[in-house]
C-alpha cells in the first residue's frame, strides 16, 4: 500500500558515484588537499590492488629497493630529533643461486636477499648495491625538496623513504625492468596506495604528495613496479641495511655503496642462515 504523500518519509541523500564510507569526513573537512586525496584513494582502490600486496605471479624482478624511516623519542626538555630516512636499491643478479665466494670476481660482489632464517626460500635471489641514500627528512616549507612533512616523526620519515624509491622507479622509465619497493610501514604503504585514509589533517600534505606521486609511477610504468610490506628486524638483508641507513641519515651523515657493501658483507657473516626467526612477510 503506498503512504500518502504529507507522511512519506524524505528520500535518503545519495552519496556521488564511486565515493566511499569516508566521503562524507572527506568534503567536510577544509582544505583542498584532503579532498584531493579523497578523490585519488578512488582511483587508488579501482587502479591499485594488485600493487599494494605485490605481485605474486611469474616473472622475475630486475631491480629490489628497500626503504625505512626512523624517529626517536626526545629526551625530557630537549627539542625534537629529525627523522632518517634510508634507502638502498638492488640491481638482481643473473647469477641467482651461486655461492658468494663464486661471484664473477671481474664484477662487485652480489649479496643474497633472502631472509637469513629457517624461512628462506631462495626467492629473491642476488642483488649487486646499486644505489644507497641517508638523509634527514624535511620540515620546512620553504626549503628546497619539502615534500609536505610538518614535523619529524617515524611515519613521515617512513613516506619519505618511499617516495624517493618511486621517484627513482619513475626516473628508470618504462622498459627498466620489473621492480620490487619493499618497506616495514603498513601505515606509509596503505595511505600511499589509496587503502587507507588520513585521519583529519595529519600528514596529508605528504600523504597527498605520496599518492600523486604513485599514480605517476602507475601511468608511467603499469604493472612494472610492486610495492610490498616486509617485517622489520626479521633478518632480510635489505631491510636491514635500509634501517641502518636511516640512523645514519638522522644523523646527517652519509653512506656509500662501498661502505654499505662492507657493512652488509659483516652483517651477513654474523647473521647466517637457518637460525629461528619469524616469516618476512
Amino acid at each position: 500500500m503506498t503512504c500518502p504523500a504529507e507522511t512519506r518519509r524524505p528520500a535518503a541523500p545519495t552519496k556521488p558515484k564511486g565515493t566511499c564510507e569516508q566521503h562524507d569526513k572527506c568534503t567536510n573537512t577544509s582544505g583542498h588537499h584532503l579532498h584531493t586525496i579523497h578523490q585519488l584513494h578512488h582511483k587508488a582502490q579501482a587502479t591499485t590492488t594488485t600493487a599494494r600486496t605485490g605481485t605474486k605471479e611469474g616473472g622475475r624482478y630486475e631491480w629490489r629497493t628497500y626503504v625505512d624511516g626512523s624517529w626517536t623519542e626526545p629526551e625530557e626538555n630537549q627539542p625534537p630529533p629529525p627523522a632518517g630516512a634510508g634507502l638502498v636499491t638492488f640491481r638482481m643478479s643473473p647469477q641467482r643461486n651461486v655461492p658468494h665466494s663464486q661471484q664473477n670476481t671481474i664484477e662487485p660482489d652480489s649479496f643474497p636477499l633472502d631472509q637469513r632464517t629457517m624461512h628462506a626460500d631462495a626467492k629473491k635471489g642476488r642483488g649487486f648495491i646499486h644505489h644507497v641514500r641517508a638523509w634527514q627528512v624535511e620540515t620546512d616549507p620553504l626549503a628546497p625538496g619539502w615534500i609536505g612533512a610538518r614535523k619529524s616523526t617515524n611515519n613521515t620519515g617512513e613516506i619519505t623513504a618511499l617516495v624517493e624509491a618511486m621517484e627513482m622507479a619513475i626516473t628508470r622509465g618504462t622498459g627498466a625492468g620489473r621492480e620490487e619497493i619493499s618497506s616495514d610501514s603498513l601505515y606509509a604503504i596503505n595511505m600511499t596506495t589509496g587503502k587507507w585514509m588520513p585521519k583529519r589533517e595529519i600528514n596529508q600534505e605528504i600523504i597527498w604528495h605520496a599518492r600523486v606521486t604513485w599514480q605517476k609511477l602507475q601511468d608511467q610504468r603499469p604493472r612494472e613496479v610492486d610495492i610490498v610490506h616486509v617485517r622489520s628486524h626479521t633478518k632480510v638483508p635489505g631491510n636491514e641495511v635500509a634501517d641502518r641507513l636511516t640512523d645514519i641519515g638522522a644523523q646527517m651523515n652519509s653512506a656509500t655503496v662501498i661502505d654499505m657493501e662492507r657493512w652488509m658483507t659483516d652483517w651477513l657473516e654474523n647473521n647466517p642462515t637457518g637460525a629461528p626467526g619469524r616469516p618476512p612477510g
